[in-house]
Formats: structure tokens, sequence, C-alpha cells
């Protein structure tokens, strides 16, 4: 027995690309956008830029609601792709097909207050406790 489950935090490196894809039952959206998912070793980052791919009310809600730049915490299954050009090359990788998936907001929506400190920006905007009542 596999288990082809991945879950992922990272932020929305792209624009969406949307489609109307048809399926069984109609069309339906479906988007891809890449996301960029660091780790850190031994005081060294390295990124690593997943193309993601959601397809229909979830796919809506993204591109609705979220923007370039926006944390999320994604969950789903890798899923291989091959396709041959024009001339006879061969390509292909892998993408994450999000099945599930949160926002994490790094500014407080009530107060305004940094919640989560950004590498980019952590000596400008240290990362410090709401005065509000956030409930996360």
């Amino acid at each position: 027995m596999s288990i082809n489950y991945v879950i992922g935090l990272g932020r929305i490196a792209s624009d969406f690309n949307k489609r109307m894809v048809k399926g069984q039952e109609g069309e339906f959206v479906a988007i891809d956008f890449s996301l960029a998912i660091s780790t850190y070793s031994r005081g060294n980052e390295e990124t690593c830029f997943v193309r993601a791919e959601a397809t229909g009310k979830l796919a809506e809600n993204v591109v609705k609601y979220f923007q370039k730049g926006d944390l999320l915490v994604v969950g789903g299954r890798l899923r291989s792709w091959q396709t041959k050009k024009d001339d006879g090359t061969i390509s292909s990788g892998i993408r994450l097909k999000v099945e599930e998936l949160g926002y994490l907001p790094s500014i407080c929506p009530h107060c305004g207050k940094r919640l989560i400190k950004d590498k980019a920006t952590a000596e400008e905007t240290p990362a410090r406790e709401p005065d509000c009542d956030t409930p996360f």
C-alpha cells in the first residue's frame, strides 16, 4: 500500500492561470499557479517552486480570495505529467493537485499588526503579539 498525500506551507508565487475544463458533469474552472515552499537547514534557506493545480469550487475560491504573496497551507496529491512537443522532445514534471487549503494571514485583520515574521521585512516590522482578541 502506498499513500500519495503531501502537505506544504508556502506563498503563492505566480498569477493564476485560469481555464475552463470539460468534465463528465459539464464545464468547471481549473487554475494553475506556483507555490514557493522554503526549507531551512543549518542556517540556509532553500526555496522550491511547486506547480499546483486546483479545480472546481476550490479553484473559484482561490481566485476570488487569494493573490500572489499570500501564505497558504495546502494538502493534495502529487501527479506526474508528460507532453510531447511539436519538435518531438518530451517534457515531463510533477504537479500538486490541491484538494485542501488554509490561509495563514500575516497581518491581524482586526488590529493590523504583523502576526508572522517575514524574513524580508523582519528588521523593519518585528512580529509581535496583537493587542486585540484575535481568535487564532
